[in-house]
């Protein structure tokens, strides 16, 4: 035992300068070449993960910034009807606000809820009071941009219709939890009868 120890003291100097090389490496060298994929699995790591599926980074990232591209819709086209924006419901635009939608939307499409764009132009027009022409959604939607890259009038219905999909399952949700329990209802009606 003493032996190890003499080589140990023989030869601390050299290691302790041998181990501050290594950490230097570890903490100055190893991120970068980690950050340029070399280290991950494509670079877009899942941000969240639940039975059903999963949701990368970048797919949350379009998410939430679509999310706020809409909501700017949404309050440019409100002001065209003269409507103070600040006194209706926008769309929350946290990850988690956004996640949880993306999941009641998967949800309804697997219940087959569907919506379609007339029930998004029906959204929109009840949104206005009808009163925005189509021609001024064309022209908001054209002033909209994802970075430097301008939105498609499919890109902000699509949103729309993830959005009132979501929304309209939270509904069905509460609904059908709300009042009896479905079993105290199916008692009663076969008591009746």
């Amino acid at each position: 035992m003493a032996g190890s120890f003499e080589v140990f003291r023989k030869y601390q100097r050299s290691l302790l300068v041998f181990v501050a090389i290594l950490a230097m490496l570890a903490f100055f060298v190893l991120p970068p070449i980690l950050q340029m994929g070399f280290g991950t699995a494509g670079g877009n790591p899942v941000a969240v993960a639940w039975k059903d599926g999963v949701l990368h980074e970048a797919e949350l990232d379009r998410a939430v910034v679509m999310r706020t591209v809409v909501n700017r819709f949404l309050a440019e086209s409100a002001m065209a009807a003269g409507r103070d924006p600040a006194q209706l419901p926008l769309f929350p635009d946290s990850e988690e606000q956004v996640v949880r939608s993306m999941m009641l939307a998967k949800e309804a499409a697997a219940n087959g809820l569907v919506v379609s764009d007339a029930a998004i132009n029906d959204f929109l027009g009840t949104w206005t009071n009808n009163l925005v022409r189509p021609e001024t959604f064309r022209d908001i939607i054209a002033g909209l941009r994802l970075g430097p890259v301008a939105v498609s009038q499919r890109d902000v219905f699509d949103t729309l219709r993830s959005e009132l999909a979501a929304r309209n399952m939270l509904i069905l949700f509460q609904t059908g939890f709300s009042g009896d329990p479905p079993g105290w209802r199916w008692e009663i009606g076969r008591a009746h009868v």
